[in-house]
């Protein structure tokens, strides 16, 4: 499904092909702004609980908390990053021309002597 989701063709997941995710804030900062977030859903779970039934309240402080981590998620740049290593095979050409017109003599450069 994930193929799907981000339009990859099936060779991006060979055996070579690695992802990770990575963010622009420090691992402890994202850490603590979804702890944050999830204290907010909590506490606003426990606000609402006395006031409407506990199936709604629950589905709406995980609805709040799935929220809350999309935007701190936003906020933090996180990003999927897949490398693909690829191995190929160096191949150099070399042109030689043997050619009469390399043989003109009052050329600046000479054809080396073999």
């Amino acid at each position: 499904m994930i193929r799907w989701l981000l339009g990859l063709e099936p060779a991006a997941f060979a055996a070579n092909t690695s992802w990770s995710v990575s963010t622009g804030w420090p691992r402890a900062g994202v850490l603590l702004a979804l702890l944050a977030a999830g204290g907010v859903a909590l506490g606003l779970y426990l606000r609402e609980r006395a006031l409407s039934s506990r199936p709604l309240a629950v589905s709406l402080a995980v609805l709040r908390a799935g929220v809350l981590a999309i935007v701190v998620s936003y906020l933090a740049d996180t990003r999927m990053v897949l490398t693909r290593r690829e191995s190929r095979q160096t191949v150099v050409k070399v042109l030689v021309d043997r050619s009469l017109s390399m043989t003109v003599p009052g050329l600046e450069y000479s054809r080396p002597e073999d």
